[in-house]
């Protein structure tokens, strides 16, 4: 796992086919910790999370449906609840034992926006701690490096929708943009993310 800010780390994997990383991310909250998206990991993960941090998952939180990824993993080696927003629906099998709202905070700490577009129950997530974290599943992709877009067109349940949503993000204050898919934007995110919307109108 790589450390990206206080209490914040991540791991990815290669995704061939797209070219990019699928990205999972793990938020300390006190003694306790939220999974979200997780890609597949490796033993050294767990063992940094389990021995190093000495920390085990009290929830699990997928941003999409397309996100379950390897988060049947987490829920059964922890016994853990698996959240998702209430709008959205899985069709994987996966069981989602918590319905999210948004502006609810779970964990103390992670603050849940709905950003509907891509589907309908897409969210973000937002971690106020060391200057604000946002963590966003494929409302936006962070690709090429440095830059921001969206997914391809034909992914997208609404798109009109979707331009709404992350128009709403002007009104948020991070330092960081963390996203499911892609490369992180870990110093002055907002401005990349307030150029990306300038330029969309």
């Amino acid at each position: 796992m790589i450390r990206l800010a206080d209490n914040l780390y991540s791991w990815n994997t290669f995704n061939e086919a797209k070219g990019i990383n699928f990205n999972g991310f793990l938020i300390v909250c006190k003694d306790t910790a939220v999974i979200v998206d997780p890609p597949p990991h490796t033993t050294d993960d767990q063992l940094f999370l389990e021995k190093k941090l000495a920390l085990k998952p009290s929830l699990a939180i997928v941003t999409n449906k397309d996100h379950t990824r390897n988060v049947q993993w987490w829920v059964d080696r922890y016994q853990i609840p698996l959240a998702m927003h209430e709008n959205e629906s899985i069709d994987s099998g996966v069981e989602v034992s918590m319905k999210l709202k948004d502006g609810e905070v779970v964990a103390g700490k992670c603050k849940i926006l709905s950003l509907p577009g891509k589907t309908p129950g897409e969210i973000g997530i937002l971690f106020e701690d060391d200057g604000g974290t946002l963590i966003l599943g494929d409302a936006l992709i962070g690709d090429p490096l440095g830059g921001l877009r969206f997914v391809p067109k034909e992914k997208i349940k609404d798109y009109d929708q979707l331009l709404k949503s992350v128009q709403s993000l002007r009104t948020i204050n991070f330092e960081r943009l963390l996203t499911g898919d892609g490369e992180p934007l870990l110093y002055r995110a907002k401005a990349t993310v307030l150029k990306f919307l300038d330029g969309l109108s």
